[in-house]
């Protein structure tokens, strides 16, 4: 950065007054605040297509004038280290790229940091009051968080960013700094995966070590990659990789707390973790049209799909972050699977892909992941997810696999290995004739998820849902078939109580919760004490305005309830 890059982007902010990727402060030494900033004008650079937003001490807010500061990051002391070190290591959710400069302009001292944009990965800060890492955006001259702009946020998940971490070279290294077993194991994988005929798997195997690896896509023109070293390095070879904390595999069992760090070269590690993983049998009784009940043993989790989550999970790292891949195994319940990196994909793409209706084209480390598919330790793209639905939805009628979606900085997927409803379970295995993208909606729908228009009004035909798409819910008569007509029934009530207090609302001028009160309370069960109606009451109106069917105006107690939005009453719940 040059005096002339400054000075360009002094003028600028004098003609526009605000530049979402810059921010001047004339002395601002709050820690926090800084690191607040420092996140809301990289995302906010990424967002603006800009490679750098820039973050300027000793301009006076509004006029841009040059006044001067004494600022610099390293005064700041936090525990013991100076800020600069305090939020490159403790800050923010992965390392910040940001460069500092100082200038003297008019006589006056300009302090100034120049900051990489955060590419297609928001960056988050710890929020001081919450303790969570959030991540911030420019909006108007303020910090705010960007969780509440969907659309910028989407922007920047949805780039396609040239860098691929797993593809670099990792200087000084050579062959000889990876595993000879593990280089047999991959080259027997791409055997199996890749070879035709008999006259292929001869060739193959007679490939020089410095020429499978080329063809297989693990080195680049004979030099060993990150990938090279994360699937086939010996483990003494992990200093080669920058960052080094990603190359490992951490399991604990939650019962006993038994633990094991599992190190490279990922290539075995993957197998040893996945045959450290407690299975069990169960038995499924499948009733069959035409034919007498039929008994199956079925394992809960198949060695397939614990080998893809796995894989999926050292596939989709973010290895720029430092941080291992954790599975949390709850014996013979479900297993947790995290690996640092949210989705780059929506709940809907996800969705989608494991329906095999829609291919990723997206993909953290593709160098990784091409590599992992040709020597068959990762399914072709998208395929993966698919099989394990399948297993799940056709196999042992276990609920389907969840993803964590409101978690912001990693991948969170829990695999289930015992059924959360046995009787839930017993009706789809007897209702055989059901598509398996029909069992995948029942299962969103008993979780209240969103589900399609099109499957959801088929579902319905077939008796098995009712309500609205976006508010659909498992019918009267399957909740009778699985013991829960009660369930059914409260939940009924509930729906026609939130209409009757919106209609109460929007009929009311300046309606106080006293109003509502009075009006209510009477069409509640005489079974339920003044406490709980109270407690009901407050769950309701709670539900209606996260819904955003009302709103209120004022303090907690006096509020004015009003309407937000027209409902068509007999259609809206």
């Amino acid at each position: 950065m040059t005096e002339e890059d400054l000075l360009k982007i002094i003028d600028n902010l004098k003609i526009t007054d605000e530049i979402p990727y810059v921010e001047a402060k004339s002395n601002l030494s709050d820690i926090h605040k800084i690191g607040k900033t420092i996140s809301a004008i990289s995302n906010s650079a990424s967002w603006k297509d800009q490679e750098y937003g820039y973050f300027i001490w000793g301009l006076k807010d509004k006029t841009w004038d040059i006044i001067g500061t004494e600022f610099k990051l390293e005064k700041i002391k936090v525990g013991n280290l100076d800020g600069n070190m305090w939020l490159k290591e403790k800050g923010f959710d992965y390392s910040c790229d940001f460069q500092e400069f100082e200038f003297v302009l008019d006589n006056k001292r300009i302090y100034c940091l120049k900051i990489k944009n955060c590419g297609n990965i928001p960056l988050y800060f710890l929020d001081q009051k919450s303790q969570i890492k959030v991540a911030w955006i420019r909006e108007g001259g303020n910090n705010d968080e960007l969780y509440n702009y969907s659309e910028r946020e989407n922007y920047i998940r949805s780039k396609k960013i040239d860098y691929d971490w797993s593809a670099q070279i990792c200087e000084g290294a050579t062959v000889e700094d990876l595993d000879l077993e593990s280089i047999q194991i991959a080259k027997l994988g791409y055997i199996e995966k890749q070879a035709r005929t008999e006259e292929d798997k001869r060739r193959i195997q007679n490939y020089s070590d410095g020429v499978f690896l080329d063809e297989a896509s693990i080195t680049t023109d004979g030099k060993i990659t990150n990938t090279a070293i994360l699937l086939l390095g010996k483990e003494k070879s992990q200093h080669y990789l920058k960052p080094m904390g990603g190359a490992e595999i951490f399991w604990r069992e939650m019962t006993s707390l038994d633990d094991i760090s599992f190190k490279i070269p990922f290539v075995k590690t993957i197998q040893n973790v996945v045959a450290k993983i407690t299975t069990r049998n169960i038995e499924l009784s499948l009733k069959i049209v035409g034919q007498p009940m039929m008994n199956k043993i079925k394992e809960n989790y198949s060695k397939e799909t614990l080998r893809e989550c796995v894989a999926n999970c050292v596939a989709h790292q973010d290895y720029t972050k430092s941080a291992r891949v954790l599975i949390y195994e709850y014996r013979n319940e479900r297993i947790r699977f995290e690996n640092a990196g949210s989705s780059l994909y929506s709940k809907d793409e996800f969705n989608k892909i494991r329906l095999k209706e829609k291919i990723p084209n997206k993909y953290r480390n593709e160098f990784l992941r091409n590599a992992m598919e040709q020597i068959g330790l990762i399914e072709a793209k998208g395929t993966g997810h698919y099989k394990i639905y399948r297993y799940n939805t056709t196999e042992v009628y276990l609920p389907l696999p969840e993803v964590d979606w409101s978690n912001k900085e990693e991948f969170v997927l829990t695999l289930y290995g015992a059924s959360l409803d046995k009787k839930f379970a017993k009706i789809l295995q007897e209702k055989t004739d059901l598509e398996p993208e029909a069992i995948l909606l029942l299962d969103q729908v008993q979780k209240g998820f969103k589900i399609e228009q099109k499957v959801f009004y088929n579902l319905k035909k077939q008796g098995l849902v009712e309500g609205t798409p976006t508010k659909g819910r498992l019918s009267f008569e399957f909740m009778k078939q699985i013991g829960k007509e009660n369930e059914y029934i409260d939940q009924s009530e509930d729906e026609h109580l939130k209409v009757l207090i919106y209609k109460k609302i929007k009929h009311t001028k300046n309606c106080t919760r006293n109003d509502i009160t009075e009006y209510i309370y009477p069409k509640f069960s005489e079974n339920l004490s003044e406490q709980k109606k109270y407690i009901k009451l407050m769950n309701l109106l709670a539900i209606l305005k996260k819904e955003g069917w009302i709103d209120s105006i004022g303090g907690r107690k006096y509020a004015i309830w009003i309407t937000k939005k027209p409902m068509k009453l007999e259609q809206s719940f």
